[in-house]
């Protein structure tokens, strides 16, 4: 995660939210002895940290006390000060600002969204053209209930079906019996009509991310799909170095590579599936293609719940370190682990979100019966050339822009 020096640091200082007032006279500080270290102590790095080691330790502490994850006291102003000082020690020329001159107060000020931190860790908000916002708590949580649901559910049904009252409250008459089943028949509804209307919302943001992301990809396969004057093939040829500059930028983001890949592979099983179903018997090619993506889904969403209960394992180790007499460097790699554990869970949540949408995404572009079936095919080879330029992207060897080697 970071060298031993910066290990060292990250030990002693324990996600210190202390002052981090500098030491003698309002003088200038410098790189190496910065005038203040107040936001390096928030981030448990030093000084002398590395771009990747201060990405990684925000990714870690943000993840720790997340808002929508931790509710314990204090956790959003902990947030605040975490992303706070990432804001600064993340930009080079803040970062010297800082070390000079201290904290900058209009920077102080800023007040960061919790919901902004998925997206910095997904791309760094350069994706959002391609993959939207996500929503990888609600996806975590519904994974966690799932999770428990096979263990829950029948028990669950049955105690709810009759529920528990006092010996000395319970009802004595047939009328009370049935007033009794009646409130409960009041809730059930409720509940479902709760349910019913979440799920409603759901639907509808759904909707208008796949037609919002839909446009966008419509856009750029655009540039070749309906340019049908000229060499066709110069004209492909100029759309993928188009596509690969782009590619070639997007790859320096966090986790862009990763990213490019997964785009990159629904992209190309999507084109293919089109124009396979062109074929003969593309019919049941389609067939075939249908049931992959739901075996990809079900995977998908086993690994995460797989992800899920181990990170809940670790968590619960992780309570119950002091009770449980852990020295601190039992400790210690119990919250690696977590940490490990939390960021893993996440990606493949991430991961599995961004290609159930661009399933959806490209489905919508390519069999788009408003369009002349000339220009859908057009689409298609544009969608798997921007694919396979995307899959084959590699990582910058001068860009560490993914500090999780553990994620694949």
């Amino acid at each position: 995660m970071a060298d031993s020096s910066n290990q060292k640091h990250t030990e002693e200082s324990n996600t210190n939210f202390g002052s981090g007032k500098p030491k003698g006279g309002r003088g200038k500080g410098t790189d190496e002895e910065p005038l203040e270290t107040e936001y390096y102590e928030w981030l448990n790095v030093s000084p002398t940290a590395t771009q990747a080691q201060i990405k990684k330790s925000y990714y870690v502490l943000a993840l720790k006390y997340h808002p929508d994850k931790n509710k314990e006291e204090g956790s959003q102003e902990k947030f605040q000060k975490i992303s706070q000082a990432y804001q600064v020690l993340c930009d080079e020329k803040l970062r010297r600002e800082y070390n000079m001159l201290g904290a900058n107060k209009g920077v102080a000020d800023n007040q960061i969204d919790p919901s902004v931190f998925f997206d910095m860790l997904f791309g760094g908000g350069r994706f959002g053209d391609f993959i939207g916002e996500l929503n990888i708590i609600r996806h975590l949580d519904e994974a966690m209930e799932e999770s428990e649901m096979g263990t829950t559910n029948t028990f669950q049904e049955t105690i709810t079906l009759t529920p528990h009252v006092d010996i000395t409250d319970r009802p004595k008459t047939k009328q009370e019996i049935k007033e009794a089943k009646a409130q409960h028949k009041i809730e059930k509804a409720r509940k479902r009509e709760i349910q019913r209307k979440k799920e409603e919302e759901r639907l509808a943001k759904h909707e208008k991310r796949v037609n919002d992301l839909a446009e966008n990809l419509i856009a750029t396969l655009s540039i070749y799909a309906e340019n049908t004057g000229g060499d066709d093939t110069q004209s492909l040829e100029a759309f993928k170095k188009k596509i690969e500059f782009d590619a070639n930028e997007l790859r320096t983001e966090s986790l862009g590579v990763e990213l490019l890949h997964a785009i990159g592979h629904i992209y190309c099983a999507k084109a293919n599936h089109y124009m396979e179903r062109q074929e003969f018997m593309g019919a049941l090619r389609g067939v075939y293609h249908s049931f992959k993506e739901k075996g990809e889904v079900i995977g998908g969403t086993y690994t995460i719940i797989k992800a899920a209960i181990d990170l809940q394992r670790v968590s619960i180790q992780l309570n119950e370190a002091e009770k449980r007499g852990y020295s601190p460097e039992q400790r210690a790699a119990l919250e690696a682990e977590a940490a490990k554990k939390g960021l893993e869970t996440i990606w493949k949540a991430g991961k599995l979100e961004i290609e159930t949408v661009l399933r959806d995404v490209c489905d919508k572009v390519l069999f788009d019966s408003s369009i002349p079936k000339s220009i859908s095919k057009r689409r298609a080879i544009a969608l798997k050339a921007v694919g396979k330029v995307f899959s084959n992207t590699t990582a910058d060897p001068n860009m560490d822009s993914n500090p999780f080697n553990f994620m694949s």
